[in-house]
Parts: C-alpha cells; sequence; structure tokens
C-alpha cells in the first residue's frame, strides 16, 4: 500500500508529545470508504463500506452529534502500537489525537464532542509495552494504563484517573456527566464509575473474576458489560496469580445487564462461547454482541442481537472473519460501525466498517441461547436452516466450571470423569453420555473442529456384539474432533491419537471385587483421556504439527473394543489417509510404575522418534514392546496394518475395582505422557 503518513514518525511523536495538537494523516480510502455490495445473509446491513485500510483498526466510536468517530490504530509506518485517531463519517479528515507515546486504548467523545477520554501507558515509557509471555499460553496483557482527557485536537491534556494497575475501558453516560470504567486497583477487575474530572469513584461489581467493557443504555438508567467469574478453586487461583502480573487468560465470557448504580445485575448470556463488546440498541431493549457460539473451532466471531431478558437471539453477521466492537450513532438509529477483519488486502487485518442499519430485517433467528456446560444440550447452535447436535434425550449431567479447564484441563478432566456421579461411565449408560458432553465441550472449547459423523463430535456405536455376549446393549458416542495441520501438502495425512473414556459401572463380570460398587476406573482410563486433553491443549496452543490431528475418545473398549472397531468399519476420515495411531490407556502411575510404549516394532522409525524424547522428559523406567496387539483401542488399527503406538503405566492392585480413584494419580505423570505425545505429532 502506499505510504499514508504526511511526516516522519520521529516528528509525530515529537509533535504530539510537546503540543498536545493533533497531527493530520493522509486518509487510508477514498472519499465516502471503499463499497462493498449488500449481503442477503445480513440483512441489518445495507450501503456497507469501509473507512480505513491495513493495518489494526478497531473500537471506533460515535461523537454525540454522529459526525465523527474516534479510534484505536495501528497503522504501518505510522505508529508501533495502537494510538488514538478520529476521522469523519466518509473516512477523511483523519487525525492523531493521542500522544504518540506509549499505548492507548478505549477512547471516547464527550462534551458535545469538544473533549475525549482515552486511556494510555505513555505515564509509564515513550515505547510500546512489551507483549505477554506467550509460553504461558494464550494471554492478555493489562498494561498499567491511566485515563486520561483531552481536547478533541488532544490538547489540554489531563490525566483524571490513575493507579499502578489496569485502569482503562472508560465510556461515557449519555448525559455526559459519568464516566464508567474498568480498573483493578482494589486487587480484581471490577468495573466503577466517575466524574469527568475524576472525583466520586464509585465501585460498581466485587465478585471474583473480570468485569469489563461496560457501556450506558441510551436512557442512561442501565449499564451492559462482559463478565468471567471462575468458580472452580483451581480457576479462581490461576485467574489471581495472572492478574498479579498483569496477565488475563481468556475465556468464557457472558453478557450482563445491572442498573447504573451497580444493583440489579442480571445474566443475559450463559453458552460457554467468548461473548464481548456489547452495546445497547437504541430502543435500550436490545443488546448487539460478539461471539464465538457458532463456531466450533472458537476463533470466528459474529455480531448477534439478543433482548434484555435473554431471549430472541439473532445473529447479525455471518462473515467467516472477525467483525466484533459495534455501536449504533446516538444521533441517528440508521447507522452503524463495527470493526472486521473481512475484506482487508492483508490478511488480519482488522478496519473499520459503516453501515446502514436496517431495523426491521427479516431476522436471522437462532434457536434459544446456549444452555450452560452442565446441561446436555449442546453450546454451539448453527444458523437458521443448518441442523445442530442433538441433546443426550433427558440426560441430566453433573455440572462444572468451565473456567477450571483453563487452570489445569488434565487433573480437571479426570477428576469429572473419574467422580461418583457418573457411576462408573459404563458404555451405554447415562454416565458415558455424561462423559461423552464433557469431551465434546473440551474438543470445542480447545479449538477442535468436529470429526464425527454429520458435522458434529459425535459417530453413534452399537454396543451388541457376536463376539461379547456380555456386551451392554444399545448404543454409545465415539467423541471426535480435529485439529488442521499447518502443511497445506499433508493436509489429507491423518494422525490419530486415542483413549477410551468407557469403564465398568458398577462392576460386572470383568471387576476384580467381591461386590458390586461405583469402579470409577480413574487410570482405567481417566488417565488417558486425561492425556488426550493435554496433548489436544499443547497441540493446539501450538506449534501446531503439520498434518492434522484427529482426537478420538472411544466408547466400549471394556465391552471388546466396541468403539474403536466401529470407526475402523466406519470412518469419519478415509482409512487410507491414517498414517499412524497414538493410544493412551492407563496411563497414571508413571511415578510408581515406568512407562512401556507398545507398537515400537510396526514402523522403523518409532524408537528413533521415541527415545530422545523419553531422555529428554526425564523417564528412567521404561521398555519397548515391538507388537502392536495388546488388550486397547490400538489394535482395531494394527490389524489394517496401521503403524500403532500404545502408552501404558503398568497394572497395579487397583485395577478393575473401586478402589481405582483420582487421588491415586500421578498428574504429573500424566503431563509427562502428554508431552511425550504431542512431541511425535
Amino acid at each position: 500500500m502506499k505510504r499514508i503518513f504526511l511526516l516522519g514518525l520521529a516528528a509525530v511523536v515529537a509533535g504530539c508529545s510537546t503540543t498536545g495538537t493533533a497531527v493530520s494523516v493522509d486518509p487510508m480510502v477514498p472519499a465516502g470508504g471503499i463499497q462493498y455490495p449488500d449481503d442477503p445473509a445480513e440483512p441489518h446491513l445495507t450501503n456497507l463500506r469501509r473507512l480505513t485500510n491495513a493495518g489494526q483498526n478497531a473500537e471506533a466510536y460515535f461523537s454525540a452529534d454522529g459526525e465523527r468517530l474516534i479510534f484505536q490504530s495501528t497503522m504501518p509506518g505510522v505508529t508501533e502500537c495502537d494510538q488514538q485517531f478520529t476521522m469523519t463519517l466518509d473516512g477523511q479528515n483523519l487525525e492523531m489525537v493521542s500522544t504518540g507515546e506509549g499505548r492507548t486504548t478505549c477512547g471516547y467523545f464527550f462534551d458535545g464532542g469538544e473533549r475525549i477520554v482515552y486511556s494510555s501507558t505513555h505515564h509509564v515509557a515513550e515505547t510500546c509495552p512489551a507483549e505477554p509471555d506467550y509460553s504461558m499460553g494464550y494471554v492478555w496483557a493489562l498494561y498499567d494504563y491511566d485515563i486520561y482527557t483531552a481536547t478533541d485536537e488532544g490538547g489540554d491534556l489531563e490525566r483524571i484517573f490513575g493507579t499502578p494497575v489496569y485502569d482503562a475501558e472508560a465510556t461515557l453516560s449519555p448525559d455526559g456527566e459519568t464516566i464508567v470504567f474498568t480498573s483493578a486497583r482494589d486487587g480484581d477487575l471490577d468495573i466503577y464509575t466517575m466524574r469527568t474530572d475524576g472525583s466520586d469513584v464509585r465501585r460498581l461489581t466485587d465478585e471474583v473474576g473480570y468485569d469489563g467493557g461496560p457501556f450506558f443504555s441510551p436512557d442512561g438508567t442501565k449499564i451492559v458489560y462482559r463478565a468471567h467469574h471462575p468458580t472452580d478453586p483451581r480457576a479462581v487461583e490461576d485467574y489471581r496469580t495472572l492478574l498479579e502480573e498483569g496477565l488475563i487468560r481468556p475465556s468464557t465470557l457472558d453478557i450482563w445487564v445491572m442498573d447504573a448504580d451497580g444493583s440489579n445485575k442480571v445474566r443475559v448470556t450463559d453458552n460457554g462461547a467468548a461473548n464481548f463488546g456489547p452495546f445497547f440498541h437504541p430502543s435500550g431493549e436490545k443488546i448487539v454482541f460478539s461471539s464465538n457460539m457458532h463456531d466450533p473451532t472458537g476463533r470466528d466471531f459474529d455480531l448477534y442481537l439478543i433482548g434484555v431478558d435473554g431471549s430472541g437471539l439473532e445473529r447479525v453477521t455471518v462473515h467467516p472473519d472477525f467483525d466484533g466492537f459495534p455501536m449504533w450513532s446516538p444521533a441517528d438509529p440508521g447507522t452503524f460501525v463495527f470493526a472486521s477483519n473481512r475484506g482487508g488486502d492483508v490478511e488480519g487485518e482488522t478496519n473499520v466498517y459503516l453501515a446502514d442499519w436496517v431495523d426491521d430485517a427479516p431476522p436471522v433467528t437462532l434457536s434459544a441461547p446456549v444452555l450452560g456446560p452442565g446441561d446436555p444440550a449442546p453450546q454451539a447452535h448453527a444458523e437458521a436452516g443448518v441442523s445442530v447436535e442433538a441433546p443426550i434425550d433427558t440426560v441430566s449431567c453433573p455440572a462444572f466450571d468451565p473456567d477450571a479447564l483453563s487452570a489445569d484441563l488434565a487433573d480437571h478432566s479426570g477428576r469429572y470423569l473419574a467422580a461418583d456421579a457418573l457411576e462408573g461411565r459404563l458404555a451405554g449408560s447415562a454416565g458415558a453420555a455424561c462423559a461423552a458432553e464433557y469431551l465434546r465441550y473440551a474438543f470445542r472449547r480447545l479449538g477442535l473442529a468436529p470429526g464425527g459423523e454429520d458435522g458434529t463430535y459425535f459417530q453413534e456405536v452399537p454396543l451388541e456384539s457376536v463376539v461379547n455376549p456380555h456386551a451392554p446393549g444399545g448404543t454409545g458416542r465415539n467423541v471426535l474432533g480435529i485439529l488442521p495441520g499447518t502443511d497445506r501438502r499433508l493436509a489429507d495425512e491423518y494422525l490419530v491419537i486415542g483413549a477410551h473414556f468407557d469403564h465398568l459401572g458398577m462392576g460386572g463380570m470383568n471387576s476384580l471385587a467381591e461386590e458390586p460398587a461405583i469402579h470409577n476406573g480413574a487410570d482405567d482410563n481417566a488417565s488417558g483421556v486425561a492425556a488426550l486433553l493435554a496433548v489436544a491443549e499443547r497441540l493446539a496452543v501450538g506449534p501446531r504439527p503439520e498434518r492434522p490431528v484427529l482426537f478420538m475418545a472411544f466408547t466400549g473398549e471394556e465391552s471388546g473394543l466396541l468403539g474403536s472397531a466401529h470407526w475402523i468399519k466406519n470412518p469419519t476420515v478415509p482409512l487410507e489417509n491414517v498414517v499412524a495411531m497414538i493410544n493412551m490407556d492407563m496411563v497414571g502411575r508413571l511415578a510408581e510404575n515406568g512407562l512401556v510404549v507398545y507398537g515400537t516394532g510396526t514402523a522403523a522409525e518409532w524408537e528413533d522418534l521415541i527415545g530422545p524424547e523419553i531422555e529428554r522428559l526425564g523417564v528412567t523406567r521404561y521398555s519397548y514392546v515391538p507388537d502392536g496387539y495388546g488388550a486397547s483401542d490400538q489394535t482395531a488399527f494394527y490389524m489394517r496394518d496401521i503403524p500403532v503406538l500404545h502408552l501404558f503405566t503398568n497394572t497395579h492392585s487397583d485395577y478393575h475395582k473401586p478402589s481405582d480413584d483420582w487421588d491415586r494419580i500421578d498428574v504429573a505423570g500424566i503431563h509427562t505422557v502428554s508431552e511425550l505425545v504431542a512431541s511425535l505429532a
């Protein structure tokens, strides 16, 4: 693209920081913006035009008269990180109105458009703050922003609120008298209000977790915001530990509404997805927001409209790229702005889009808001006319805190699967159905695409067997998810990583107990499933493998390898495209028993690949078995001449007994096994 800056970068920084006045920048688009044709799938939006071009441009908000926008931008050749800019609605009269130093966020007009408020780190350093430490996973940095006001030309800069922690996300009440914002001043991320001079600070939220992104209703009586409230002790500990380091781990976010004084808090969404960027409809009766609820990978965000009571969920945008940060003009409810990755010249850039809003457009209606993770119904909903996963009949599953998955997915999943409430997960039972639903939720949360039948995460498995007359009968479910690879040339070559999730229920003929009792099967095989999810988590965070990985949680293993045998006969990807299979069964006693790796003779490369990794991980007791046969699910693949590995930490005195509980599991060992398997992908 052409250079859009009139001056050198050094001149901008010097000019803005010393004079406090706006610096003009060449418009990024022709007058009127770049026009796009109307999309029949987005009937609320017409006359769509793009007002920016290149870089990262987002959080665009109107002036009170609806004539201008203020937005944050990292422009190539102009800024190294986000600064505040204003422009008119035709994409012209582009000016940088922040200092050009540090990083800024969340600009907003007030005083009839004559002043602005925004947050900045320039008081800490002139340079851009460092990116967060991604070795801790996908985290957001909570920079030491303070809140400033200035004229709409950037002059008369004044810090009105500041602490040594995060103070940002400031917006204004319709009367221009009150600022609502987010701060960590009291040790948690909460919402506050203050006067425009920084006085009369009041705290509105006090629940543990992240409350933020607040906006007033058109009449100023209510505030809409996003919230993330972990309840599981491990998730709370993870949240607080990160917060002390100025970080937050993005997770489930829901939309909430409260009165302007902080009373009468009401949760609007409860769907296990990331919902953020809410803004009130001009009527005050609906809320527009961005969500990934429709995308099993969790990567695509679209705009949705919902009633303040949680009813009437409607999808506004359907583009396969990010859409977010919506706002209606306060002067014209027929004018709508949002940010999007669609239509850019460079993949991944974010631009500001303006559209005419058609309020009475025929709705793209969805089913009711998604149920919480404790409910049996699936959390992903599709567009109108597209089928979604069916709920698990009438099964009532134990609830769980989805935020705990972020703290230690392996430990959380193992504890959930091996709990008494699932009654031993006998194939075909209600407990096994709940386990399958938990796994579907975990796969979706990790960003795995559905790998089952008909675009779902499930494959129905008949549980009758001519070989095993004691098979339970009925049907069960394999649970399957796909992590795409990075090399398109290998897109048709699948590595399968599997573990079975069923166990013995109350015991039965395979039990070694003297009396019927719940057999929780912590090692056999909640441990293998925990390792499976830990592998998926490692690979999803990255670096991703070159080949796609098909993760499979099998049912019916204890009844005669029914789930894996059924998949081999009815594969959901071409069987000839499976290059190898790695199975994990009973991997929860590594420290006690060491590691046995079966199948090392099924491919010439296995030992050369495995040996160095085992040594790197410090596993001192291990052995190899060349044969691929064994009493677990890799056998079905080996019998089709597919190279296999089977990882096993040996049997023990709790095997097939009620005493096989999670408190006897070596969770650190599970992480070691998962790291080994991930290294082979």
